[in-house]
């Protein structure tokens, strides 16, 4: 048996992370397709863990396992019994976090004992002695709001303005990137790569996917003339849906499952839902 718990960020972390989660399974080997989608922080409380792209090479997780932006699909496989907790770091708690450029980090993962900031150590001690979930949050929320207070985060209104412009459109356009942030050319392409883990084609590129990935699951008749409105054709949005999400449209609409914690409340930033996928 696997459970996959789910919690939103209260307010005051909200800009930091995207949804806190717990993975518990008593089974041998648990494995998930996840989409490309944001950093993540995880520990691992028992068991082991490994990641890989679908068409790149495996790692082991530390205890302590620090990804980067993931700009394609990847594997998670869980050796149990396991547990496992951890969140997704929007721009701003991955600055705080990792203090360095995201496009360093994208696609890797690698030990959150050398590569995350702050008192890390001590907190997946703590976290391995916690008994409920809402205490390992507890936890977590702690070490956030320490490495917070002394990052040094670019203004909000820049993160604010490229994801206003991710949401903006189906199909996002650099123009109007450049137009509705008042930012240069080289000015985006390094803000980009620096906050979201990529540079602008590929980010509009990845959350392209996302929505139409999230429009599949709910609405599975009717996905083709969506498609036709923001790819060049259907194959065109097979092979997408293929690298960012891990699946073809057909096996999306038999397999997804989107996180519960994300349909049962909206979320103020607008991100695309990520989905966890049995293969």
């Amino acid at each position: 048996m696997t459970a996959i718990t789910y919690a939103t960020p209260a307010p005051q972390f909200s800009d930091l992370v995207s949804a806190f989660y717990l993975i518990e399974t008593e089974a041998d080997i648990v494995a998930q397709i996840e989409t490309a989608g944001l950093a993540q922080l995880r520990f691992i409380l028992r068991g082991t863990a490994s990641v890989q792209p679908l068409s790149g090479v495996k790692t082991d997780l530390a205890e302590i396992g620090l990804i980067g932006p993931r700009n394609s699909a990847s594997s998670l496989t869980v050796d149990g019994p396991a547990r496992m907790f951890g969140f997704g770091l929007r721009p701003q708690g991955w600055l705080a976090t990792a203090r360095r450029s995201a496009s360093d980090f994208a696609d890797q993962a690698g030990d959150g004992r050398a590569h995350a900031c702050g008192p890390i150590a001590h907190a997946h001690a703590r976290l391995s002695e916690a008994k409920t979930f809402r205490d390992m949050i507890r936890i977590a929320e702690k070490y956030l709001a320490i490495v917070a207070s002394t990052a040094d985060i670019p203004p909000l209104s820049v993160i604010q303005a490229i994801e206003s412009w991710l949401l903006s459109s189906p199909n996002p356009k650099i123009a109007d990137l450049l137009a509705q942030s008042g930012l240069s050319e080289a000015q985006a392409q390094r803000h980009c790569k620096a906050l979201f883990g990529a540079p602008p084609k590929l980010l509009a590129r990845k959350h392209r996917a996302l929505r139409m990935a999230k429009q599949i699951t709910q609405d599975p008749c009717d996905w083709q003339s969506a498609a036709d409105s923001v790819f060049y054709d259907q194959s065109h949005c097979i092979r997408e849906l293929r690298h960012f999400i891990g699946l073809t449209p057909s096996a999306i609409r038999s397999k997804a499952r989107l996180l519960p914690v994300r349909l049962a409340s909206a979320d103020p930033s607008g991100w695309p839902v990520d989905f966890w996928i049995d293969p």
